[in-house]
């Protein structure tokens, strides 16, 4: 199994029945074609750090983490 990080996949390449075959990755601002033999896995980071997502999909964890953020400031400020 080729594992690859730092990638992204801009297209999956399939046939008429949705078969998957493989990939158009950018690796290094290169774009290459990765052919997948018996399947192709794909795994994302987590959204964390978009705060438009985060409101949009898990609103309740903004209120959280201002509440944290909040208290950060008072705890440096003292």
């Amino acid at each position: 199994m080729d594992v690859r990080y730092d990638s992204r996949v801009l297209a999956l390449i399939a046939d008429e029945a949705d078969n998957v075959h493989g990939v158009v990755v950018r690796i290094n601002g290169q774009t290459l074609f990765a052919r997948a033999r018996r399947g192709v896995v794909l795994c994302a980071g987590g959204f964390v750090m978009n705060r438009d997502m985060v409101r949009r999909h898990a609103p309740t964890c903004c209120v959280r983490t201002s509440r944290l953020a909040a208290l950060a400031t008072t705890v440096r400020a003292s």
